[in-house]
């Protein structure tokens, strides 16, 4: 996705809505072993100037110790998307196969909720 070209920016309402309708996705972070990822359930919430996300990871799941509070987490949201191969096309100027893609990022510190506890 060209997300550096104006005409595929869209405004941060609009991006936050998209995610909170379709509330699933990827959340990863990295230790030093490299990057961990796990699909996952979500809400999003705006709370004063804030917006946060909240989901529920399973007690073993490698992520959970890295929900330290200072280690940046990325929530990758996905909606209806679609490869459009070369071949579709008529006209052979179609150098790369452009995608159909709703996905949206969001950044931020991860902590786990000291009253949120139990196994799984």
């Amino acid at each position: 996705m060209h997300i550096l070209r104006p005409q595929f920016r869209i405004e941060d309402d609009r991006a936050l809505a998209f995610a909170a309708a379709r509330g699933f996705g990827a959340i990863v972070a990295a230790d030093a072993r490299g990057p961990r990822a796990s699909h996952v359930p979500f809400v999003i919430a705006r709370r004063e100037d804030r917006v946060t996300w909240q989901t529920h990871l399973t007690a073993k799941n490698p992520l959970v110790e890295l929900a330290d509070g200072t280690r940046r987490f990325l929530l990758i949201v996905s909606g209806d998307d679609a490869y459009i191969s070369n071949d579709w096309y008529v006209s052979p100027e179609a150098t790369m196969g452009p995608h159909a893609d709703g996905a949206r990022q969001a950044r931020g510190d991860a902590r786990r909720d000291p009253g949120m506890t139990g196994s799984a």
